[in-house]
């Protein structure tokens, strides 16, 4: 939905009422953005879900499908308040040069499936990835905001992605590869629920 941070690691300009999740950016465009959601938004719940982790809300999910709507709760300047969302990873980051650029994916669309699995949440997302491998081709379906309409629609003509190799990604950045690496396809992508 959008960039998260949490309240136990907060900016000094967003005051949380309780533990949980804080606003600290928002992509055009996606959920967030079309619901006015922005800097300094705490997420009080979601879907009447409670969530004060990262690892919870890694598996945070709107009881809908990636493009339909869900309510979130939220504390702002001094307010309560409710808001429908539209639910789905947005694709905060898009690198040019890599796979998912390569395929048509934009910063912005929500990733709905890939590999054939529908994704509802970041750890959907990592999980589907960590089942592939460099030179796959996978099935991959989108959604862009259509300013006319106001509604979030399929990308017509992205159908599939051949992903590189994760691992040739961290040599050529000069990143350390943890002793417990394991390869799997790379998009070149960053993406936050």
């Amino acid at each position: 939905v959008c960039v998260l941070i949490f309240s136990q690691a907060m900016a000094a300009s967003a005051q949380p009422v309780n533990d949980g999740m804080v606003v600290t950016g928002v992509t055009e465009n996606s959920p967030a953005y079309v619901a006015d959601i922005g800097y300094g938004f705490q997420v009080i719940t979601l879907e009447g879900q409670e969530y004060t982790t990262i690892e919870s809300w890694q598996n945070a999910t709107i009881n809908a499908l990636p493009g339909e709507s869900g309510s979130i709760s939220y504390y702002y300047n001094g307010e309560y308040g409710n808001r429908s969302v539209v639910s789905g990873v947005v694709l905060t980051a898009v690198s040019q040069d890599y796979p998912a650029y390569d395929a048509g994916l934009r910063t912005g669309m929500i990733l709905s499936s890939l590999n054939d699995t529908t994704i509802y949440n970041d750890w959907d997302l990592k999980q589907i990835l960590a089942s592939t491998f460099p030179g796959q081709t996978v099935n991959v379906t989108a959604l862009v905001y259509n300013v006319t309409s106001g509604t979030f629609m399929q990308v017509t003509g992205l159908e599939q992605v051949t992903l590189d190799s994760k691992r040739q990604y961290f040599e050529d950045n000069g990143i350390p590869i943890p002793d417990d690496f394991q390869e799997m396809g790379f998009m070149g992508i960053n993406s936050a629920y």
